[in-house]
């Protein structure tokens, strides 16, 4: 499910998103209840993370998504932050709540999670953005015959 019409909750879509402060990098956008899906639905991939300020900085974490978006080598690509400390119910309607973690999605469909980043590196991120595939549908529609109505 693509999440273009949430409804009033998330109210409209700023005209410019924030880079979110924590991370030293132009490349990374603050993301909120209301720029959320127009960032996501906005890109062929988006890699979010979701993180905790209220439980302080992990610099690590910080310097691994860091390193990968000022590595990134199209403007198809996008990558955001959630901080679930200020925008928790964020958190709560995407499954980014066991925090830190990361989510791909493509063109608004969520493709991946990678729930321990403690288990991978810069490159390999890099490489799963490039290599998995783009979504035009969910991932649970792909391969499916998909009726088609005639009236």
């Amino acid at each position: 499910m693509t999440y273009e019409n949430q409804g009033e909750f998330w109210g409209s879509p700023p005209k410019v998103i924030p880079l979110d402060p924590l991370f030293e990098s132009n490349k990374i956008f603050k993301l909120t209840a209301r720029s959320f899906i127009k960032f996501v639905s906005g890109k062929e991939k988006a890699l979010v993370m979701f993180y905790d300020s209220s439980r302080g900085n992990n610099p690590l974490e910080e310097e691994l998504f860091t390193s990968a978006a000022n590595a990134s080598f199209t403007e198809k690509f996008g990558f955001g932050a959630v901080d679930c400390a200020t925008d928790f119910c964020v958190c709560v309607r995407f499954g980014g709540c066991n925090t830190p973690m990361f989510k791909l999605f493509s063109n608004g469909y969520e493709l991946s999670a990678i729930n321990d980043p403690n288990k991978i590196n810069p490159d390999q991120i890099r490489m799963l953005m490039k290599m998995t595939p783009v979504l035009h549908q969910p991932r649970g529609d792909i391969g499916r015959i998909i009726p088609i109505i005639q009236s």
